[in-house]
């Protein structure tokens, strides 16, 4: 009876030892799954993230276009010319800041040009899009693509269109750009000294170089296009 008592210890050791591996293997199976899973995830979100960064681009780059000060339109030469456009002696900003690339956390962007001016970006980041489908009017062209730096965000010269929509598939009037007759557009120049007038009254207070970046974006909204 010794002899059987003591053979039975390393059976059940060997089982122990058995159920101890299949649990663990069971919970890096389920481990591998979730890590897999938040990754799919995260991605998705930066996917959102460039659509709707590229978007905003697209959107600063025509802006830039269309408020050229005389007939002869161009594109910006450097991105940082969205934010403060050197073509006016006031502060006329297309783009709230530069943002990053989602996907590579950079602020360095593909850049499409004709010569020297860009007229679109892309983002920089590796691999294959998981959203292969279901992409805004504009962005139709982006269906399948095998890379990212495919999805190129292209400014279009005549603006947004009435059957365009939006990134969040807002609707369509909200993309409709209006342009100013001549005469109307004479009205906003004239304006736009009235208001320079008046922000003299501040010269050499803080107060003065708002007044005149105030004045200045209300022109550019009323002489070169506003949205309905």
């Amino acid at each position: 009876m010794r002899l059987c008592s003591g053979n039975a210890r390393p059976v059940e050791a060997g089982f122990t030892l058995l159920w101890v591996l299949f649990l663990l293997v069971v919970m890096g199976l389920g481990l591998a799954a979730l890590g897999r899973a938040w990754h799919l995830a995260d991605l998705r979100d930066k996917e959102a993230q460039l659509l709707f960064v590229g978007d905003e681009y697209r959107r600063a780059l025509e802006s830039y276009y269309r408020a050229a000060p005389g007939k002869e339109k161009s594109y910006p030469k450097a991105l940082a010319d969205l934010l403060r456009d050197k073509r006016y002696p006031y502060p006329v900003r297309h783009l709230r800041r530069l943002y990053p690339d989602p996907l590579t956390n950079s602020q360095a962007w593909g850049l499409v040009k004709q010569g020297e001016e860009i007229t679109g970006v892309y983002s920089l980041g590796a691999g294959t899009p998981l959203k292969s489908a279901g992409f805004p009017k504009q962005y139709e062209d982006f269906t399948d693509k095998a890379s990212y730096r495919d999805w190129i965000f292209a400014a279009n010269p005549k603006g947004g269109d009435a059957g365009e929509e939006g990134v969040a598939g807002g609707a369509a009037a909200d993309n409709v750009i209006k342009l100013p007759s001549p005469e109307e557009r004479k009205l906003c120049d004239d304006a736009l000294q009235a208001a320079m007038q008046e922000c003299m009254q501040f010269a050499g207070t803080p107060q003065h170089e708002a007044c005149m970046q105030e004045a200045a974006q209300v022109h550019v909204s009323c002489a070169y296009g506003k949205r309905d």
